[in-house]
């Protein structure tokens, strides 16, 4: 089973529970990729890309040096210094029960 279409500026993303299913639907987007594997894997760098800063970023930076990333549930909506964490939170609740580790992550508008 696949996860709806979410996005995040330009991105699609779409989260699976398996490397099949996701390889599958890989071949139905146009282009590359921008990032496909488990969501553990992604790197860092990669992950700054996608992940929408914070609105409170600024302050928290101030105190912290680090950065704050924008989640969308319950447990990180307050913002979380890991990016993948801040992409993972797209999951629904019913997504988020569900193992789901694969992730591809694509441009959407060229």
């Amino acid at each position: 089973m696949a996860s709806k279409l979410k996005t995040i500026g330009h991105y699609g993303i779409k989260f699976f529970e398996s490397e099949h299913e996701m390889n599958d639907y890989d071949r139905q987007i146009e282009g590359e990729p921008y990032y496909s594997g488990e969501i553990q894997n992604m790197t860092y760098k990669k992950a700054i890309r996608i992940a929408e800063v914070h609105p409170n970023c600024m302050k928290y930076w101030e105190y912290a040096m680090m950065p704050l990333f924008k989640g969308y549930d319950k447990n990180t909506r307050g913002g979380t210094e890991s990016p993948t964490k801040a992409i993972e939170s797209l999951k629904t609740k019913g997504e988020s029960g569900i193992d789901m580790p694969y992730i591809i992550i694509w441009k959407i508008l060229n």
